[in-house]
């Protein structure tokens, strides 16, 4: 009695063993084995389960841009956010803004000899199955500031053969050219001006195609919007 019960055992451990669990809750890829196929061993791939939700996005940050954060930073110039903790928000292929955010999980040290970038990864929650694995986003981080940053309107900035300018107007009410510096772009239409502005300085924003160094400036007052919407309302 005893030995049977003991074959009885082995024969349930047995079947048992042909029941494969994932360790993870996800969606399973095609089968690599088809049913009644001899399977050797653990080293046998028959699927592959992936986790959706929450799901993990690899980017890559590339070298150039980590030593300008870095001079950026040691300048006092830009203040990371506090425990390094981004917030990450994606743009998926089509150009339509992915609603769910997620933080930096974790972040390689090691730069790619081949792509110049450091690997970084970043946990999303993706509760409605809209990311998917192989699929292309870009990624933004969000959470560093620009301490008493100036900054001007995208048209402004104009391109010389010294490089970048704008026009001010100066004491005597004329335009005068100043070379500038820009940096990284805020929103859609502005341009942070690292240097060659402070603040007080007039910029001249329309009209450019008509001015030339030392022109006469006539500076308009600003209109009241309820002004505005009425001459919008007559175009």
């Amino acid at each position: 009695m005893k030995a049977a019960k003991a074959r009885l055992h082995e024969a349930q451990l047995n079947l048992g063993y042909t029941k494969v669990e994932a360790p993870v809750t996800g969606v399973a890829s095609r089968s690599q084995r088809s049913e009644g196929s001899l399977v050797s061993g653990p080293d046998v791939l028959l699927t592959t389960v992936v986790q959706l939700d929450p799901i993990w996005v690899n980017f890559g940050i590339s070298d150039n841009d980590q030593a300008r954060l870095q001079k950026e930073i040691q300048a006092g110039r830009l203040a990371m956010p506090q425990d390094g903790q981004f917030e990450v928000s994606l743009v998926l292929a089509d150009g339509s803004p992915y609603l769910q955010k997620g933080k930096l999980n974790f972040s390689d040290v090691r730069i790619s000899a081949a792509t110049g970038t450091r690997e970084t990864r970043a946990e999303l929650p993706n509760p409605d199955g809209v990311l998917r694995p192989g699929q292309f986003v870009r990624v933004m981080l969000n959470g560093a500031t620009y301490p008493n940053a100036v900054t001007v309107p995208q048209r402004a900035v104009l391109e010389g053969p010294q490089g970048k300018f704008v026009y001010v107007v100066n004491e005597k009410s004329a335009a005068e050219p100043r070379p500038v510096q820009a940096g990284e772009w805020s929103g859609s239409d502005q341009w942070i001006i690292t240097s060659g502005l402070k603040e007080g300085d007039r910029v001249i924003v329309d009209g450019l195609m008509k001015l030339g160094p030392g022109a006469p400036v006539r500076i308009a007052e600003p209109k009241p919007a309820a002004d505005q919407q009425k001459q919008q309302a007559k175009k």
